[in-house]
């Protein structure tokens, strides 16, 4: 007779299933509770061991495919500017930043720190005003009585 492979001889499997016997199992776990308890313990032990030391990183730049050309742009940027999260320009003028022609400046100022390679997004008082006056029909004058009040954008896009 032929053997196949999925094939098992009936004492093989008796002697696979006497070993799994689970009722002995069960019964030798509710006569012996304290070494199991003891077991448990041990494996909880070895396993956090090392747990206070364990290390996450979850920054994208560990996991990141170093041969592409975005990663290399990264790196020369980091290379440059020293910091991967954000950069900030201040500008500082003696009169308001609400003035037209100081507001001309930061503008100008938004827009070409915009066109550099790499930047992803510009967030100044000039930009604020653009995303709010979807129809461009405000003065600067009448855009700061509309954002002086607003909290959220003092110490943020400008102080005084």
């Amino acid at each position: 007779m032929k053997k196949t492979m999925g094939s098992a001889s009936p004492g093989r499997l008796r002697k696979i299933s006497k070993a799994l016997d689970y009722d002995r199992c069960l019964n030798w776990i509710v006569l012996h509770p304290l070494v199991v308890v003891a077991m448990i313990l041990l494996c909880t032990v070895a396993l956090g061991w090392r747990l206070p030391k364990l290390q996450i990183r979850a920054s994208s730049y560990e996991i990141a495919i170093k041969d592409i050309e975005a990663t290399k742009n990264y790196e020369n940027f980091l290379r440059e500017f020293g910091g991967g999260e954000y950069i900030q320009v201040i500008a500082k003028t003696s009169i308001s930043v609400f003035e037209p022609e100081v507001f001309r400046h930061l503008e100008a100022l938004a827009d070409s720190l915009a066109k550099i390679p790499g930047v992803v997004k510009v967030v100044s008082l000039p930009d604020a005003k653009r995303d709010m006056d979807l129809l461009d029909e405000w003065s600067v004058a009448q855009f700061e009585k509309i954002i002086k009040p607003v909290k959220l954008f003092s110490f943020r896009l400008w102080t005084q």
